[in-house]
């Protein structure tokens, strides 16, 4: 039993009004004779005292109407109804971060076994979502508790970020299928911002974890420009303190075991910082890594490659070769470029890209290529023009990537280009009052860049040059069809394999894992070292966590009204009984049996 309006037993008091108002009308009785002298000497004896039926009554009917308003109920144990639970397990980054003697992951998943051996009931149904990249339906909807809990037991953490909303999505779409009730429990820290109000309003949720103290590493890069040999580089980390308090860290960078940069630091709350390295002695893994005290550990070591220089083979096909010199010195100097003779052209596995000047590239080249100056030919270019004046270029192109062309840069004279469909354009000069495409690039493969420049004819080693000289060096390097065999990226972005397919994937467990032979993508889940073997070439990838929404792991305020207590026993579930109708009836059947009492009795007083 129980009162949904307890203070209303407060109206009780009434009683005690009625009970002094039936004491006093008592002390005043009134007698009635038909005269005075019939009025006895000595006043009669007292009565008896008997109980007032009437004032009983009244006291009852006030009793009922009271208990009415507190609204009395009783809770009684009926069969429930069978279920439908999806639960949704967050399994990202910052459900690492510490709590306890544990992790926030190892909390969710303790809730959620607890959930499923006290909230799940016989007969009813249990799906399994782990919130990771993408929303993850581990086991469809079924009765067999137990195979939830084993894939509950066998889940691992992602050191990588996902999207509660599209888990919840996924959650709610097997709702059409569910023959009686529904529920969704989520079990997170809650630390996604992006995540709208809203979105929880039908769910049952489950927080774990507290705090915010957290400093991570947000990048690092090494500042190598292409074939800048590794021993004139540097590299920079940036470091960022996500908590609301001041936090003290030491900062440690290391190529090939050699410190190049030991650092302490103080960062305010927000505040993010970079520092430089000493020069890299070579090529290598970079490895930076912070020494702090703070809850999330995964985001404190991140990886780089420092690359090392090789020349490339450029193949030279001109029927003009007096500027050769030219091109001789500017590859001596710096150190990128291997020209091949002549005969190269006849000869292409030597080759890693090919030039051509004033000429052509054949329709069945299958090789990357930069064109010079090439000649009208109807489709492709639109006649040569004299003075022509560099007006701008493509700064979101990679070819680009790090610099940006000087001004002015004159051409005694240029080709102006047409733009193909399956191409973006590089550069455009000013030839007068004309705007004319003086280079575009196109990834379609094989590569190829065209230039309107006759970077031959034009002196490459004059100082109003210098701009030519580099877009001719950054063509090659974005043509350049040699991959690096280690290359850095980011935990849950998604790595290309086209041309990996069947490859055999070593994970920083050293687990292994196969690649379809279909695959377009690999999306590594943790930080560390992966190894992609086929055949005798191999490919490393070196995955750091960078992620700024992980990183910033303070758990955001869940509405009381959504958070999850225990609401039934599993096999049986509380029904709730009113009574406050059945004690109102009680109480206006008191009173009008008190109102016939009194009027029966008023009719056989005597007047």
């Amino acid at each position: 039993m129980g009162l949904a309006e307890p203070l209303a037993l407060s109206f009780g008091a009434l009683a005690g009004i009625l009970l002094y108002l039936h004491w006093q009308a008592r002390r005043k009785r009134a007698y009635v004779v038909p005269a005075l002298f019939l009025w006895p000497s000595e006043p009669p004896p007292p009565r008896r005292h008997r109980w007032d039926w009437l004032l009983l009554l009244q006291l009852l009917a006030l009793a009922a109407l009271v208990v009415a308003l507190a609204q009395p109920f009783v809770e009684q144990a009926v069969p429930r109804a069978q279920m439908r639970h999806v639960l949704i397990v967050d399994r990202t980054a910052s459900m690492q971060a510490r709590v306890g003697a544990g992790t926030r992951f190892q909390a969710a998943v303790a809730e959620a076994q607890r959930y499923l051996a006290e909230e799940v009931g016989a007969g009813d149904a249990v799906g399994l979502i782990a919130l990771g990249e993408e929303p993850e339906l581990l086991v469809p909807p079924t009765a067999d508790v137990a195979r939830v809990s084993q894939a509950l037991g066998e889940l691992v953490p992602y050191d990588s970020a996902g999207s509660l909303a599209q888990a919840l999505a996924l959650a709610r779409s097997l709702q059409s299928q569910a023959r009686g009730g529904f529920r969704v429990a989520v079990f997170s820290d809650f630390a996604d911002a992006a995540l709208p109000e809203a979105a929880l309003a039908d769910a049952k949720v489950f927080p774990v974890g507290e705090g915010d103290r957290n400093l991570a590493i947000t990048a690092v890069e090494v500042h190598q420009r292409p074939w800048q040999p590794a021993r004139d580089t540097r590299a920079s980390v940036r470091v960022r303190n996500y908590g609301s308090e001041p936090s003290h860290g030491l900062l440690l960078a290391e190529v090939r075991g050699q410190v190049v940069l030991r650092t302490g630091f103080t960062l305010a709350p927000g505040e993010e910082q970079s520092f430089l390295t000493e020069l890299l002695p070579g090529p290598g893994e970079l490895v930076a890594s912070l020494v702090a005290d703070d809850l999330l550990a995964v985001d404190n070591v991140a990886w780089a490659w420092v690359a090392e220089t090789r020349p490339l083979r450029v193949c030279f096909v001109s029927p003009q070769t007096e500027r050769w010199s030219d091109l001789e010195t500017l590859a001596a100097a710096t150190g990128a470029l291997r020209w091949l003779p002549r005969t190269c052209a006849r000869n292409s596995s030597d080759t890693d890209v090919f030039v051509f000047h004033r000429t052509p590239p054949p329709e069945d080249l299958h090789a990357p290529a930069l064109v010079l100056a090439p000649p009208p030919d109807g489709s492709r270019t639109r006649g040569r023009l004299r003075d022509v004046a560099l007006a701008g270029w493509n700064s979101d192109h990679p070819v680009f990537a790090g610099w940006s062309p000087a001004f002015p840069m004159p051409f005694a004279q240029a080709q102006e280009l047409v733009l193909p469909p399956d191409a973006v354009p590089l550069l455009w000069g000013r030839a007068g009052e004309r705007t004319v495409l003086l280079g575009w690039a196109t990834e379609r493969q094989p590569r190829q860049v065209w230039l309107g420049v006759d970077a031959v004819s034009e002196s490459l080693l004059a100082p109003d040059a210098f701009s030519l000289a580099v877009t001719l060096l950054q063509s090659l390097a974005w043509l350049d069809p040699r991959e690096q065999p280690v290359r850095s990226w980011s935990a849950g972005k998604p790595f290309p394999v086209a041309g990996l397919g069947g490859a055999e994937v070593t994970l920083p467990d050293g687990a292994r894992d196969r690649l379809p032979q279909a695959g377009m993508a690999y999306v590594p889940h943790w930080r560390g070292r992966y190894e992609f073997h086929q055949g005798a070439g191999s490919t490393i990838l070196l995955v750091s966590a960078y992620d700024a929404r992980e990183a910033a792991i303070a758990p955001q305020r869940v509405p009381a009204s959504l958070r999850a207590g225990s609401e039934s026993d599993g096999a049986t579930a509380k029904q709730r009984v009113d009574w406050a109708r059945a004690f109102l009836l009680a109480g206006l059947v008191a009173l009008a049996l008190e109102a016939w009492l009194a009027r029966a009795r008023a009719q056989e007083r005597p007047v």
